[in-house]
């Protein structure tokens, strides 16, 4: 705080570029459902890989992805990302990390189910977060990093998550009692098709909210906390609620 005066908010958080939307196109794949985990580093690291690409905005090689094949399942990628500082998410998030497919025959196909952001990313920017994690086979998420101070679109965020080998969707999602929402207008789709049982919705403004359509539809959430009496009436009478859902006032 003594110095954010003199300092731009880049130089103080050591932002040193912002991550393409289509990073993964860079690769010169288009099945993206092949991709297993990703994870990030802003410490420049050095990493054992035969092909790196570079997936900055800009394109002047501030951040670079490395893909080397799973261990466990050789069909499979791993990307990992780095930079020798925080990596910024472009304003325009929406279907960042949405790695799947849809087969006519099978439905959709979805391998990546782990992705760890190690303090590394900086999302202060980011005003669209629609169906950023949609349809993957995650299970559990660390956001407690995320600044969602700008983002207005939260439709569909974490919807239709399902891990076919654990047979069950996403189960926890850390840090979203740490979310500002109070410019998000739309949370329609949310939760829908989660495993989570238990959110934490403590810190949600949604005052400026005005589409929460099926946000928690198909979801197993039973439990979940609000700040306000009016903050839970407003959850409770979004378009639809599961069954047995009950909001604790936090």
């Amino acid at each position: 705080n003594d110095i954010s005066d003199k300092c731009s908010y880049e130089k103080l958080h050591n932002i040193v570029g912002t991550l393409k939307n289509k990073f993964y196109e860079e690769s010169g794949r288009t099945d993206r459902s092949l991709v297993s985990s990703i994870v990030f580093y802003s410490d420049g690291r050095t990493i054992n890989a035969t092909e790196s690409y570079d997936v900055s905005e800009k394109k002047d090689g501030t951040i670079k992805m490395y893909v080397s094949q799973n261990t466990e399942n050789t069909s499979l990628l791993d990307l990992t990302i780095v930079a020798n500082g925080k990596i910024a998410f472009p304003e325009d998030s929406s279907k960042l990390f949405a790695f799947y497919k849809i087969n006519p025959c099978s439905g959709p196909v979805r391998n990546m189910s782990f992705i760890e952001f190690n303090n590394s990313i900086d999302t202060s920017k980011v005003a669209n977060m629609s169906h950023i994690f949609y349809y993957n086979a995650l299970t559990t998420l660390d956001l407690s990093s995320f600044d969602t101070t700008n983002v207005t679109d939260m439709s569909a965020m974490f919807a239709y998550n399902y891990n076919y080998v654990t047979k069950s969707g996403i189960v926890e999602i850390k840090g979203l009692n740490e979310f500002n929402t109070s410019k998000v207008t739309n949370m329609s789709e949310m939760f829908a098709g989660t495993d989570v049982t238990m959110l934490d919705l403590s810190s949600f403004d949604t005052s400026k909210v005005t589409d929460m359509g099926s946000m928690f539809s198909s979801s197993k959430a039973t439990t979940g906390y609000a700040r306000t009496q009016a903050d839970a009436d407003k959850f409770n009478n979004s378009s639809y609620k599961p069954s047995g859902l009950t909001f604790v006032i936090k």
